[in-house]
């Protein structure tokens, strides 16, 4: 009996740190942007905001990215009346009135500026 009871236990244990494990790989932050009623140049805000994350999280590790967003707030607002919120990984801006367009996303940079050449090495080499 007492062998189940701490077989049933360790089972439970190792669920909670398997558990743990992969929540904490799931950091991936996003944004969620409530505009001003009056907006009308959403994709240039959310062009700057992805500019100011990644300039501030480019040479930081994933499980960091977070303490440097929570650190520099202030540098995603557009105006001083903005209000910014950072909880469970979502950046939440209010801009103006936040009673126009709702835009939500992820900080995922898909062009990373680096020119990908097609040619081989070894077709380099042999001058072709």
């Amino acid at each position: 009996m007492i062998k189940r009871v701490n077989l049933v236990l360790l089972c439970l244990l190792m669920s909670m740190s398997l558990l743990e494990i992969i929540a904490s790989e799931e950091t991936e932050m996003s944004y969620r942007i409530k505009f001003d009623s009056q907006e009308q140049n959403e994709a240039e805000v959310i062009q700057e905001i992805m500019d100011v994350y990644h300039t501030l999280t480019k040479s930081v590790k994933k499980k960091s990215k977070a303490v440097i967003v929570r650190q520099h707030i202030d540098e995603f607002k557009q105006e001083e009346s903005d209000i910014v919120h950072f909880e469970h990984n979502v950046l939440e801006l209010i801009l103006g009135d936040g009673k126009g367009t709702l835009v939500e996303g992820d900080f995922q940079f898909l062009d990373c500026g680096v020119e990908i050449e097609t040619t081989s090495w070894l077709l380099e080499k042999l001058g072709w």
